[in-house]
């Protein structure tokens, strides 16, 4: 869930960032400005992969915990 947030923070990642750091909300941010492209498409679909990836694998070790029973 923290590694969904962050890429939702570009906000932050935008005033925080020191010279010359290109982070991945920024990277996709100056992809976007000029036009999507098939990376920026490419990054998302990953991205949404991964997520579901990890919230299956929570499901499956976690079940009780992730009812609300622990």
């Amino acid at each position: 869930m923290s590694f969904t947030l962050s890429i939702d923070d570009f906000v932050i990642t935008f005033f925080v960032a020191g010279v010359g750091v290109t982070t991945l909300p920024l990277q996709i941010y100056s992809m976007i400005k000029v036009a999507v492209s098939p990376e920026v498409n490419a990054v998302s679909t990953l991205l949404m992969a991964l997520t579901l990836t990890l919230i299956a694998l929570a499901s499956r070790l976690a079940p009780d915990t992730l009812k609300g029973r622990a």
